[in-house]
């Protein structure tokens, strides 16, 4: 199944896996990993509609000049 079939697939039972108890969950997860060939906690954050791409948070230690320090440093270089 492409990533595109995943995601219109899980798109159509994402209302059905939120309104459904414990149980009623585990059964559709069941059935959306055999049917995906997914991960079961991959399954579960697809069906909660987590898996939406997250903003770019700069790693790393934090700048410790300004700008104006950088760009003379460039000219230096």
């Amino acid at each position: 199944m492409t990533r595109r079939g995943i995601m219109e697939y899980a798109q159509a039972i994402r209302g059905r896996y939120c309104r459904a108890n414990k149980k009623e969950k585990s059964m559709i997860l069941d059935e959306f990993t055999k049917v995906t060939e997914l991960h079961r906690k991959a399954a579960i954050r697809l069906l909660r509609g987590l898996d939406k791409p997250r903003a770019s948070k700069r790693r790393g230690r934090p700048n410790q000049y300004g700008a104006a320090v950088q760009e003379a440093l460039k000219d230096v270089r």
